[in-house]
């Protein structure tokens, strides 16, 4: 699968919610590529301005959730303490609660916890809802354009 096909990236300048869609497992070269998007797209706000909407729900291969690889898991670490200032929240729309758990992990060992928020319920509605509360949105056109 084509790197295009496994991250996608939206910016909303208005709602200042910069999100992104994982659909596959990235390699460490993917995430790097995912890693320089999200950072241009972060540089364009002060800090302590956006919120990011990232929507990990595509995330499963044959019924299983994709699990990183501790050197992506690395990149995305080294990611999220680049962007922490910039951040006001950060919720993350899981496929499982394994997931939410690595999200959880991950969150703390680059020290956003603090602004970050995992998120998993068995009714994708539910959880969305609870995301974009969380965030203070009603919506996102790039989570919205997904069904799950």
């Amino acid at each position: 699968m084509s790197f295009e096909k496994k991250f996608t990236l939206n910016v909303d300048s208005a709602k200042k919610v910069v999100s992104w869609r994982v659909s596959d497992d990235l390699s460490v070269e993917d995430s790097k590529k995912a890693k320089d998007m999200i950072l241009n797209a972060v540089s364009k706000f002060n800090n302590g301005e956006v919120n990011l909407l990232i929507d990990n729900r595509g995330m499963m291969v044959n019924g299983k959730p994709i699990v990183f690889k501790p050197e992506v898991n690395e990149i995305w670490e080294q990611t999220q303490k680049e962007i922490f200032p910039k951040l006001a929240k950060c919720a993350v729309l899981c496929c499982s609660v394994i997931m939410k758990m690595q999200m959880d992990r991950i969150a703390r060992s680059s020290g956003i916890s603090e602004v970050q928020k995992s998120f998993w319920n068995d009714d994708p509605q539910v959880m969305k809802k609870e995301a974009y509360d969380f965030l203070g949105i009603t919506s996102n056109a790039l989570v919205d354009s997904v069904t799950v």
